[in-house]
């Protein structure tokens, strides 16, 4: 944009007759159409007027209507900007605390430096711009023209720091090259919408970072009788927010036509950076399982991470006093990792299995009701497959034994045979090598019970509760990144920071110790993995 204010400017100096204006400037729409009705008469009287246009959308229909609006006989469109290749694109689901997430983003890791955050809900916006205090500017629908010119005026001149935007100004207007950081608290209208505003951050070639949130809420079609482009763009805006598998960067420039970029992973992006292999898997029966057991909890009024957990196996407190342990359907996706288990409840989601009538920022507390198409899944022709991140120790077992369900505790007497305790060494404790879920139980029981002498601790759930050493025994990880992964996804917090803390601590003072566990546990025929 910098050159093109250039080009202008180097008109204006030549006497050169130049009308400016941005396409896509909705709050500046009518100023627009005026200055397209200015330079159609002057285009007429003179015939000789070299006209440029700046627009932040380059879709074709977009662009031809401009060219029909000014008449005019041959065009060619330029692209001013690339994604820059230093830019990390990130997506995250949204949850009630989406404010304090986004301050502490911007705290943690840009404080004091410049960036953008767009942000459609007013509420929202107002908790944003009150906890980044002076150093912020909000320009909402209901600011005025002095408050936006000013707001503008002093993110340019850097006297403000963040600029948070509901309504979308000219992309033009709020261009700034040093911008580190972009935000969206909602998806943009579609993946073309936010190729452009991606565009914004990183201009100067430095690291910067775009972060978009959404809820599955905002990617179901709630309309049936949207033409069919609408669903494709709602299709690829769904499909770029719920990819775990594939470079973002690659799949963002998919989706603007860019062929050049297909295979240019950009090893940034938070696709790239977890460094999972995803596979296809044939998830039909856990689908058809998962239904049922919506369909079974409808009058218990039951949430969405209730049902997860039911699925999964865990048999919590709350499990336990609902007597839901007993059902047919508990367990019924224990041989699946959590977050594929997750996974799975959204796509039903979006294909109107269940429903919701709450908030939806507040997902997991969802209360879960069986949506139109619940009897889908029991059609002979239903058929769901989805790309996971692969688990080859599960994948490879099928599902653990029933000796020793997934997140079964010890609260219950029958089940103290597995209980067995003694201090022995860490390579002592898994020597045998032996693919037993049940016997690295006790191995991890036993090195538990040494940590606690060492170090002198009150209780064994100082160390690790049954929870988390039975997802462990089971789910056998090698590396510290699925160990605090399962850490974190067992701990009792509900806060992310909190549990992010918990699993890291807990890593540093024993996570090496049980890891060995797993390792030396692992079968020969796995250990080359």
């Amino acid at each position: 944009m910098a050159r093109i204010n250039t080009m202008i400017a180097e008109c204006y100096e030549s006497k050169l007759d130049v009308q400016n204006a941005d396409a896509n400037c909705l709050g500046q729409m009518m100023a627009f159409v005026t200055a397209q009705a200015d330079t159609r008469k002057k285009q007429l009287q003179l015939n000789k007027i070299p006209i440029m246009v700046v627009t932040s959308d380059r879709r074709p229909p977009v662009l031809d209507k401009i060219a029909n609006n000014f008449r005019l006989g041959g065009w060619t469109a330029y692209n001013q900007f690339p994604v820059p290749e230093s830019l990390r694109l990130c997506v995250s689901r949204r949850t009630i605390t989406i404010a304090r997430d986004i301050v502490k983003f911007i705290h943690s890791a840009h404080h004091g430096e410049h960036g953008l955050v767009f942000c459609q809900r007013r509420k929202i916006g107002d908790m944003i711009l009150t906890q980044l205090g002076n150093s912020a500017r909000y320009v909402h629908t209901d600011s005025n023209r002095e408050d936006t010119e000013k707001a503008l005026l002093e993110w340019h001149s850097g006297k403000i720091k963040v600029l948070i935007l509901t309504n979308e100004l000219g992309l033009s207007t709020i261009y700034k090259a040093e911008t580190r950081f972009l935000i969206h608290g909602e998806p943009p209208e579609d993946l073309e919408t936010y190729y452009h505003h991606a565009c914004l951050a990183g201009g100067d070639g430095k690291p910067a970072d775009a972060i978009l949130y959404y809820s599955c809420s905002d990617l179901k079609d709630h309309s049936s009788g949207r033409i069919a482009t609408a669903r494709h763009r709602q299709h690829v805006l769904q499909s770029y927010c719920r990819n775990k598998s594939h470079c973002r960067r690659v799949g963002l420039l998919q989706a603007v036509g860019k062929l050049e970029a297909y295979t240019k992973k950009c090893n940034l992006c938070d696709a790239c950076d977890q460094g999972y292999k995803f596979v296809e898997r044939d998830l039909t029966k856990e689908a058809r399982k998962a239904a049922e057991l919506i369909r079974e909890l409808d009058s218990k009024d039951k949430t969405l991470r209730y049902c997860q957990e039911v699925f999964a196996g865990k048999c919590t407190a709350q499990v336990r006093k609902n007597g839901v342990h007993e059902s047919v359907h508990f367990g019924a996706g224990s041989h699946l990792p959590f977050d594929c288990i997750e996974q799975l409840f959204e796509e039903l989601y979006l294909m109107d299995i269940w429903k919701h009538f709450q908030d939806v920022d507040d997902w997991d507390n969802l209360i879960v009701k069986p949506g139109s198409a619940v009897l889908r899944t029991q059609d002979k022709s239903f058929r769901l497959t989805m790309k996971v991140r692969d688990n080859p120790q599960l994948s490879r077992r099928g599902t653990p034994p029933s000796t020793l369900p997934l997140y079964r505790d010890d609260s219950d007497s029958a089940e103290s045979s597995f209980t067995e305790e003694g201090a022995l060494l860490d390579k002592e404790a898994a020597g045998d090598g032996k693919d037993c879920p049940m016997e690295v139980f006790s191995a991890m029981k036993a090195l538990r019970l040494q940590l606690q002498i060492e170090l002198g601790l009150a209780g064994p759930e100082e160390v690790l509760d049954d929870q988390t050493l039975q997802y462990l025994s089971v789910a056998r990880p090698l590396d510290f990144r699925e160990f605090k992964r399962i850490v974190k996804e067992c701990s009792s917090l509900s806060m992310p920071e909190k549990q992010d803390k918990y699993a890291e601590e807990k890593w540093n003072r024993f996570g090496q110790r049980f890891l060995n566990v797993c390792i030396v546990a692992r079968p020969p025929s796995h250990a080359s993995e």
